[in-house]
């Protein structure tokens, strides 16, 4: 990757050129194609998101074994599993997965892991997106309908986005990014004591509240 500066103020009619109307702006050019980048200000924030550019979008997995290390290296992430990896579902997928700058995808079409995934059920030829976390129940599965003749990029979007946005979140200099760029909009902002003798039994509650809530209030 190579990177290069601008000074917006000596080169106006170039920053005009591509919409830059704040600073400090990056933008990521790729075949002709411009994206800009959304994240944070940290530089490790930076950092991973310019990593992320040089790595497959989405991790094929062959393997239990590697499937068993991808889930230690990565506590949430999102797999795709499909019957072949061009299928139209796959496809898609791959395509959420390369204009997604937030979270890990991995994706699969060995048989044994999907058996290992639905045991005792057998899901046949269906196809599956399924979001591992380290929060609320683990594991959010979403069957991708054969009967729609499409992938419903949309649709898996959200879900996608959703069922990775712990219901509680600490809100911090490092988080706030993430937070406002959820597809949740309705805040409830609680002010606590970490070292007070009610935290803990609070926070409990306070948690178990939130799922009742989940998908409309963070």
């Amino acid at each position: 990757m190579r990177i290069a500066k601008l000074d917006g103020t000596e080169n106006e009619d170039l920053a005009r050129s591509y919409e830059i109307g704040a600073y400090p702006t990056i933008k990521y050019f790729r075949g002709g194609k411009v994206s800009d980048y959304k994240g944070g200000r940290q530089d490790m924030e930076i950092v991973k998101w310019a990593l992320r550019k040089f790595q497959p979008k989405s991790h094929i997995i062959d393997t239990e074994e590697e499937l068993s290390a991808f889930q230690e290296k990565h506590e949430l992430f999102s797999l795709g599993v499909f019957n072949s990896i061009d299928s139209e579902a796959a496809i898609g997928y791959q395509i959420l997965a390369d204009d997604d700058e937030s979270h890990v995808y991995a994706v699969t079409t060995s048989t044994e892991i999907k058996s290992k995934l639905f045991f005792p059920r057998k899901v046949g030829d269906k196809e599956f997106v399924i979001v591992f976390k380290p929060f609320d129940e683990m594991r959010s599965d979403m069957h991708l309908s054969s009967t729609t003749g499409s992938f419903e990029l949309d649709k898996v979007s959200d879900f996608v986005k959703y069922q990775s946005t712990p219901p509680v979140q600490e809100f911090s200099a490092a988080t706030m990014k993430r937070i406002s760029q959820s597809p949740i909009k309705q805040h409830l902002l609680f002010f606590t004591d970490k070292e007070a003798s009610h935290h803990g039994s609070t926070m409990e509650v306070y948690t178990e509240v939130s799922v009742e809530f989940r998908n409309k209030l963070l």
